[in-house]
């Protein structure tokens, strides 16, 4: 079985309960590791246990993270620094594959679950709009425009990364940013890992960023950009073919939480969140 991770608090609840449902739809026999920060039911489980087979495990943690002057805010918040401690929280596992609750799978994800990271710390897909200022500030890291990685979709070699000195990276990292411009987990892994050279490159259609979708400067400029397998254009003007696996709902405006009639959100996979949600509601429901 291969292991995958989720980390949670309330506000992205019904967000990771839609995107496992859909990732179970598509794949079997996963082992889903989930770190839940706070109190709250996460019944729902048990009903999906059974029509899928996998097999879960719940994790508590309530450590708390402040990074200098970083502040958090709406869609950035104390839950996603759990991604730094995993290699702690998940002490029994040497690889898993880390998702956000704000992803929605579309397909298999074989090839990325079976993706060869032995010799890397992580394996990641390019970030196509990394916030201007926290991109000038990782260039105190060393750290180049075209190397910066999405951390919404990560394969991580948990027994690699145990023998770094991240725990003091992270005790130590300054955040140069302003609360709107928070880069959030994404700015301390790119700081820490990018310096090291050993991060595996792996094909957007496993991480496709809403944004996309919206940035015509960024539909330019994406295509043009190579080493980090199939470019968006590519994957994006194969879409019906089903080209991508894991859409991946960026930004504050996720599908739980927007105006439905907002016609900013009647793309094809906003109305997709939307029934995969519904045919989850509906399978908790009728038991």
């Amino acid at each position: 079985m291969k292991d995958i991770c989720f980390i949670l608090d309330e506000n992205y609840k019904v967000g990771f309960l839609t995107c496992l449902y859909s990732l179970l739809k598509n794949n079997e026999g996963l082992r889903i590791h989930i770190v839940q920060i706070g109190d709250f039911s996460l019944a729902e489980l048990k009903e999906l246990k059974l029509e899928f087979n996998f097999e879960y495990y719940l994790y508590d943690s309530n450590k708390q993270y402040s990074f200098g002057k970083e502040k958090l805010h709406e869609h950035i918040n104390n839950s996603c620094y759990h991604v730094l401690n995993l290699h702690e929280i998940l002490s029994d596992l040497d690889e898993v594959v880390y998702m956000d609750c704000d992803t929605l799978v579309l397909g298999d994800i074989s090839e990325l679950l079976e993706t060869d990271i032995s010799n890397d710390f992580i394996a990641a897909s390019y970030d196509i709009y990394p916030n201007g200022a926290v991109e000038k500030d990782l260039k105190r890291y060393g750290v180049k425009k075209e190397n910066i990685f999405n951390t919404g979709v990560l394969k991580m070699n948990l027994k690699k990364i145990r023998e770094t000195d991240i725990n003091i990276f992270v005790e130590n990292v300054n955040f140069n940013v302003s609360k709107n411009e928070c880069g959030g987990d994404q700015y301390v892994l790119n700081a820490f890992f990018n310096k090291r050279e050993q991060v595996k490159r792996f094909s957007c259609k496993f991480n496709f960023l809403t944004g996309y979708l919206y940035y015509n400067h960024v539909r330019k400029t994406m295509s043009a950009e190579r080493g980090w397998g199939d470019d968006y254009a590519t994957v994006f003007d194969n879409r019906k073919s089903g080209s991508i696996k894991i859409f991946h709902f960026i930004t504050s405006d996720k599908p739980w939480k927007i105006d439905v009639n907002n016609t900013k959100f009647k793309n094809v996979y906003y109305q997709q969140w939307y029934k995969s949600n519904e045919e989850l509601n509906t399978l908790i429901n009728k038991r």
